[in-house]
């Protein structure tokens, strides 16, 4: 059987932060944090979501069994994405492709509860992103992937 990730992983030593941006969304009670790999637009855009409560900083490792559904530091990748107006969040293409971390791990040091004004400060070493079926909270088969050596992000609003 073959498996999500498999030949043709993008591979990336260090996530380039090319634009960066970040907010806190009352309504699910998670501070986010958006980078774009570029500065020219659609491009693709890494997105670090910390779900509220929680003990900072705060670390999560993923494995094949981690799932979207389970997770409360959830990083993920989107294909073809460019900002939002303001604070608001990235828009990506429904054609875009989703990825999601099947290892390597997350610590958030910063997640600021502010609408108005905060700061989101996370940490990521060894990333291996899969292509991912949302819906089925799954990784597609023969699906591609990024493999991240570091991600360091710093964003304030």
């Amino acid at each position: 059987m073959a498996t999500a990730g498999g030949a043709g992983c993008t591979q990336l030593a260090t996530w380039p932060n090319a634009a960066t941006s970040g907010r806190y969304v009352p309504g699910s009670d998670a501070t986010v944090g958006y980078s774009f790999r570029s500065a020219t637009f659609p491009t693709d855009l890494l997105t670090l979501d910390f779900f509220h409560p929680a003990t900072l900083p705060a670390s999560e490792t993923f494995t094949p069994s981690t799932r979207f559904i389970d997770c409360n530091i959830c990083p993920y990748l989107r294909e073809s994405c460019s900002p939002g107006a303001g604070n608001a969040e990235p828009a990506c293409s429904m054609n875009g492709r989703l990825f999601f971390p099947q290892a390597g791990s997350v610590t958030v040091t910063t997640a600021a509860r502010d609408a108005g004004s905060g700061a989101f400060s996370a940490t990521a070493t060894n990333l291996r992103l899969v292509e991912w079926d949302y819906d089925d909270d799954l990784p597609v088969e023969d699906g591609g992937c990024y493999q991240l050596g570091s991600v360091s992000l710093n964003v304030t609003w």
